[in-house]
């Protein structure tokens, strides 16, 4: 298998769940679905199938984020989102309830010897999308996990490297000790020296030359 072939795969993998439970929300519409679209003025049925389905993928989401909340670091958030269980509950019991009233006449009809397939059956449909949906938020910060993992932690020279630079120190003018420090090191050859050299004799003790009047005044010192 090539490796965009194995990229393809993976992808349909990850959302693999995600396209099962669309199916679901779509095969379930009979049930509850229906149940609903009975409700609506005539003409609106269609709204009835909306509505089941909205409410089918905020019950699988809601399930999704409570899971994704649990994982959180923050200790707060996971003790609020078991709020989200709040909401399951009531969305799953809605669910329910509009596919047992569909599934009543339908069971007494095609096995009227197990009335109590009605309110089974009616539980199926959301309690797998619940399912699915706090499957999707295990894998999704497995997912993340791995991503980070992955990253190559950073070597010392590259922490070197990010690290900002010392600002550069300011370099003061010489005064005459200084520049007596220098006559001294320059061994009997002070007829050679001139205002560059005297620069670059300065720069290693980080000084720099004073005014021009005062470095004339040190040459002419210097040549005598």
């Amino acid at each position: 298998m090539t490796k965009r072939a194995q990229r393809i795969w993976q992808r349909f993998l990850q959302a693999s769940l995600w396209i099962a439970s669309i199916g679901l929300m779509v095969a379930s519409s009979g049930l509850d679905g229906a149940y609903l679209a009975r409700l609506m003025p005539a003409g609106w049925a269609w709204l009835g199938l909306l509505l089941n389905t909205m409410a089918d993928i905020t019950s699988e989401l809601g399930m999704y984020w409570y899971g994704r909340l649990q994982m959180d670091r923050s200790k707060r958030k996971q003790a609020n989102s078991r709020w989200v269980l709040v909401g399951q509950v009531v969305l799953v019991g809605y669910a329910w309830l509009f596919g047992w009233r569909q599934l009543v006449p339908k069971v007494a009809e095609i096995d009227p010897g197990a009335p109590w397939m009605a309110p089974i059956g009616a539980a199926f449909i959301p309690a797998a999308l619940i399912v699915v949906g706090y499957i999707q938020s295990l894998l999704a910060g497995r997912i993340e996990a791995e991503r980070v993992s992955a990253e190559p932690a950073a070597t010392g020279a590259d922490t070197a490297q990010s690290e900002p630079e010392p600002p550069p120190v300011e370099r003061q003018p010489a005064k005459m000790a200084d520049f007596r420090r220098v006559l001294g090191r320059m061994n009997g050859d002070r007829a050679a020296l001139d205002a560059e050299r005297l620069a670059a004799e300065l720069a290693k003790d980080d000084l720099i030359l004073p005014s021009d009047t005062t470095v004339r005044r040190w040459l002419k010192v210097a040549h005598k």
